[in-house]
């Protein structure tokens, strides 16, 4: 069966120009993937389950982080204030674009189009910054696209803070881990879809997998 890309719509909007290009493309892949015998399953998430499982998956990972940031620093953890406090949320919203810009070099090296197949824009609604790529890739392949940006950004960050003893480096890793919560979360939905394609959905939260069909 076609899957149809309003089936999964759960608030009403007018789509951009360019979520009307990319639906376009996503209906012309589904119908070349179902012609080669895939069956499509649908792995969109709605904003408001995104942003709270995002919470629920991260804040393990986070405690797991503070304890072992505690056993080395335990008169550490002093609140940031001042010029540092300043330069902190400087560094996060410059962090915010790096994020999707390391989603997009990630998943263009894998791509025949290179950096052809990755776009950014911007949901207004609620003002939020994003990266999509318009090829299908492996579970490998758009795993460590999703993950990469948690991994550089909160997990380097965090090692730094135990090597340096920094309070600012830490509370950024956690942030920044707190940030990735939705492409973890993400990684979890398609854990058991390891034998799948996936290709981003054009203007929803989540992707489309495609397998062979038995």
């Amino acid at each position: 069966e076609v899957y149809q890309v309003e089936e999964c719509v759960k608030e009403e909007r007018t789509l951009t120009p360019q979520e009307e290009k990319r639906k376009a493309h996503f209906m012309k892949i589904q119908e070349e993937m179902l012609a080669k015998g895939y069956k499509g399953e649908n792995l969109t998430v709605g904003t408001g389950k995104a942003n709270i499982m995002a919470i629920v998956v991260t804040i393990p990972i986070m405690l797991l982080c503070l304890i072992g940031y505690k056993m080395f620093y335990t008169d550490s953890m002093q609140n940031l204030k001042g010029v540092e406090f300043t330069f902190f949320v400087i560094v996060y919203i410059v962090s915010i674009p790096v994020h999707e810009f390391i989603h997009g070099l990630t998943w263009a090296h894998y791509c025949e189009k290179g950096w052809g197949a990755i776009q950014f824009g911007v949901i207004w609604k609620c003002i939020t910054p994003y990266c999509t790529c318009d090829e299908c890739l492996n579970y490998k392949q758009y795993k460590w696209g999703m993950l990469m940006p948690t991994l550089i950004l909160g997990g380097i960050s965090y090692i730094l803070a135990l090597l340096l003893g920094s309070d600012f480096l830490f509370k950024y890793s956690l942030l920044m881990i707190l940030s990735g919560g939705g492409d973890i979360y993400m990684t979890f939905l398609i854990r058991r879809h390891k034998e799948a394609v996936f290709i981003d959905h054009p203007y929803l939260i989540g992707c489309m997998a495609f397998k062979k069909d038995a």
